[in-house]
């Protein structure tokens, strides 16, 4: 995969990074006024391709709450945007945020956005995984159990 490199518009003796300064970037201010054009100066790397999300799950399956096993190529294929969701049965602020995701997913599925969320279980086992998906999610995908990008 190749990527686009933007070059900063600033000097490497303009700003340092040694003791925040500024609150919200963490610089030191030398010269001029970084904090307003930090953000587009800054040095980015971006993908020549949209797709580098579903370039991560290509060829692989994803399930859903009944365990039903879809191709991750075809569930992906026209989304423009991808959320993937890392949460567990027994972290309690991920139980109180899954229903809240659930909403806004439903919603945005209501309204024919091209979105799509993959969760990615930090669950202990196979079974809290399911169990957790059942009981608190959307209908959204997972990642399976034992699925090696689980690492």
């Amino acid at each position: 995969m190749s990527h686009t490199l933007e070059e900063p518009a600033f000097t490497k003796s303009e700003f340092i990074t040694a003791s925040p300064g500024c609150p919200r970037h963490f610089r030191r201010q030398l010269v001029g006024d970084p904090c307003s054009q930090l953000v587009q100066r800054r040095r980015t790397i971006r993908p020549e391709t949209r797709d580098v999300m579903s370039d991560i799950f290509k060829g692989k399956s994803l399930i859903k709450k009944d365990n039903k096993s879809f191709s991750a190529d075809t569930v992906l294929r026209d989304k423009q945007l991808i959320c993937l969701y890392f949460a567990a049965q027994w972290c309690p602020p991920c139980r109180m945020f899954t229903p809240v995701l659930a909403n806004v997913y439903k919603d945005a599925r209501d309204d024919n956005l091209a979105i799509e969320v993959v969760f990615i279980s930090a669950d202990r086992n196979k079974q809290d995984m399911l169990n957790y998906m059942r009981s608190t999610h959307g209908d959204w995908y997972a990642l399976p159990f034992d699925d090696p990008l689980h690492g």
